[in-house]
């Protein structure tokens, strides 16, 4: 029997695709070697979500064996509508009902996806120790900590490639990204959605900071971040790592420049426009890595950190970042 594809749209509840009749005649007295396979994708987009956020129904085809057997195979979809978040924030973990912790392989079985639109969703960094349990957060949920944050505003548990399971009740656990993270002059949190690439322990993704002289919205990359987003116990002396292609670690350069810093020990509850202390570069100027000790004192200034990269003209060359990690000193 020849391969053939077929491709067609159809309406949730009249859905009904009638393929040309396939004939498989008997070449071989063993069964096994005159059988065929027939391969069915779906794929099920809804349009409109009801009051529960959920859709149910099922999908089936049928293969006629002789005039008188035939064989129905159905098989009952149950699609949840993915959570809309009311803001920009970072997704640090998600409480999974009790229902679920009965198969402890569901770590397994599910991923995390997130999307900048609520359409097109990318997976989660695949790492072997993507969750951590952190214990009952009360008596139906079990909190699970990610180790790399996500920032969006839509977010999702899938299935893994080539995993089933069942939808399983959980809530993501969230901060408004503006709690964290800031960024000079970012409009419309352009590069806000791009610090997913900074956080997610993968060298190999990484993004141009804007350009002086041909982005002037902004001219530069100015980051605050909190640094609870690393996980870490506040209060104490930390080291900063920065990793990419053609950076400078030098506070004052030609093109290229970079600066690292705190929060001055008495001077908080500012933006941009506060006092800060330098941290100070660990070793020589690298092109791909800098590392900076920042030698705070206090829970104000070992509560955040500034990562000021300029790149000057240069669109030939530029200074790509790829990672921002954090640890303790």
């Amino acid at each position: 029997m020849d391969t053939a594809e077929r491709e067609e749209a159809i309406d949730w509840k009249s859905g009904i695709v009638t393929f040309p009749l396939m004939c498989n005649y008997n070449h071989s007295s063993d069964p096994l070697a005159n059988r065929f396979v027939l391969k069915v994708d779906i794929e099920i987009v809804v349009k409109q979500w009801d009051q529960n956020g959920s859709h149910s129904g099922s999908v089936g085809y049928s293969a006629k064996f002789s005039k008188s057997q035939t064989w129905v195979g159905q098989l009952a979809i149950n699609i949840h509508q993915p959570p809309t978040l009311n803001e920009m924030a970072i997704i640090t973990g998600i409480l999974v009902n009790n229902s679920a912790l009965k198969n402890a392989t569901w770590l397994d079985r599910y991923i995390v996806q997130y999307s900048d639109d609520g359409i097109t969703f990318t997976d989660a960094p695949n790492l072997t120790d993507f969750w951590k349990a952190k214990g009952m957060y009360d008596a139906m949920n079990m909190e699970y900590i990610m180790s790399v944050p996500i920032i969006s505003k839509y977010v999702r548990l899938n299935n893994a490639p080539n995993r089933s399971g069942c939808w399983i009740s959980n809530y993501f656990v969230t901060t408004p990204a503006a709690s964290v993270l800031k960024i000079w002059g970012d409009v419309n949190d352009t590069l806000l959605l791009k610090m997913n690439m900074v956080f997610d322990r993968n060298t190999s993704t990484c993004f141009v900071p804007p350009i002086n002289g041909v982005d002037t919205n902004p001219p530069m990359l100015w980051l605050r971040t909190n640094l609870s987003i690393f996980n870490l116990p506040l209060g104490a002396p930390y080291k900063v790592e920065v990793t990419g292609d053609n950076l400078s670690c030098n506070r004052h350069s030609r093109t290229k420049s970079m600066h690292v810093a705190f929060p001055h020990e008495t001077k908080s509850g500012y933006d941009f426009e506060g006092y800060i202390r330098f941290c100070t570069l660990s070793g020589s100027d690298s092109s791909t890595q800098c590392t900076f000790d920042c030698f705070c004192t206090n829970s104000i200034s070992c509560s955040e950190t500034f990562l000021y990269m300029r790149n000057d003209g240069d669109t030939i060359n530029p200074a790509r970042l790829c990672e921002l990690q954090v640890t303790m000193a």
